[in-house]
């Protein structure tokens, strides 16, 4: 039998390190140092005087105390132990009580951007952060003209596994039916493919609309009108999907990203934006991330009791695995994951 790629119970590392995760929102990262596990790594962040974000391995040499315990001063965090200080380098800049600072005393450092409203790391080779594609900057995501909903939360399953089921919208009937409520994804989505990206597109031509979005755009859910359903696989760390509805000549836009990061094999970061240029009102902030959180609490329930059930099943991952035409966007970003990990496989680089 074909062993399973379904990354739900998975126990070894399913991720390229070569790649930019999101480690924190923009606003989460001031003057003092934020702890972050990353792909099985203590990753301490800060903003230094300088205004920029920094990113080291969380762990001192001298003693292995983490550095987010102690004290940002200007560029530099100092452990809370012994006073050991590191630049934005990762080099040790001081030891207090000696005048000379051991030359192998540092800890790693990674290259760090900001874009829109997110913090990336690239936790592999720095010397291939330069030439990679930087993450993408997301401007609507902090448009102040629409209205935005925000949220993170930790997810205890595969970070594919997440990613997977925002690739397959048709457990909203089910998952969602008491928040979202959006029962008309009823066939497979069409695929695009690329080298990079995996693209769905459910189109819905003149068809009432669901009242998630008939309301907040004043259409109601009777009269039919145009809608576009879309979603990418952009790369290992995110996401982003949207909903483009056409009234006449009026036009409506929702876009959506989900920013998944592991923690390890089992547990995953899951940072998510909601924005539409619609539905605009005193409360219309608080409402809307009101009911997307709720929606998304509903996923990491039924991922978090997938995950629970198939590893204390004694027979694991040993089952059918099937899928589905619904699957088919899910199943090639499993396979683009999977390409980039095998990349970074010894033998591959040796070759």
């Amino acid at each position: 039998m074909t062993p399973s790629t379904n990354p739900v119970a998975l126990s070894a590392p399913n991720w390229p390190r070569d790649a930019w995760w999101v480690a924190a929102t923009t606003a989460e990262v001031g003057g003092a140092p934020l702890q972050r596990w990353l792909l099985e790594r203590p990753v301490v962040l800060y903003r230094g005087a300088s205004g920029q974000v920094v990113a080291l391995d969380d762990r001192c040499p001298h003693r292995w105390a983490p550095l987010s315990l102690g004290a940002v001063h200007g560029d530099d965090i100092a452990c809370a132990y012994h006073g050991f200080r590191f630049g934005p380098d990762g080099r040790c800049t001081r030891v207090p009580t000696q005048a000379a600072v051991p030359g192998v005393a540092r800890v790693t450092s990674y290259p760090v951007v900001e874009a829109g409203p997110f913090v990336w790391v690239w936790t592999g080779d720095p010397a291939l952060a330069a030439a990679a594609l930087p993450p993408p900057k997301l401007g609507w995501a902090v448009d102040p003209s629409r209205v935005t909903a925000a949220g993170a939360m930790t997810v205890a399953c595969n970070y594919l596994a997440l990613k997977e089921n925002v690739l397959d919208l048709s457990h909203f009937a089910f998952v969602h039916a008491n928040t979202l409520a959006v029962t008309d994804w009823d066939r497979p989505p069409t695929v695009e493919k690329t080298a990079d990206e995996v693209t769905y597109h459910q189109h819905y031509a003149a068809a009432p609309l669901p009242a998630h979005y008939g309301i907040p755009t004043g259409i109601g859910t009777e009269r039919p009108v145009d809608r576009h359903a879309w979603g990418s696989y952009v790369g290992p760390g995110l996401q982003t999907a949207g909903v483009d509805i056409r009234d006449g000549e009026n036009a409506f836009a929702l876009r959506i990203c989900h920013a998944t990061t592991p923690i390890d094999a089992g547990t995953c970061l899951y940072w998510w934006v909601f924005s539409q240029d619609y539905g605009h009102g005193e409360g219309a902030v608080v409402a809307l991330t009101a009911r997307i959180t709720a929606a998304f609490l509903e996923d990491k329930a039924i991922l978090e009791a997938t995950e629970a059930m198939v590893r204390r099943d004694a027979r694991g991952r040993d089952y059918i695995d099937l899928s589905v035409a619904c699957d088919h966007a899910g199943i090639e970003a499993r396979r683009r994951v999977a390409r980039l990990v095998a990349a970074e496989a010894p033998a591959s680089r040796a070759a």
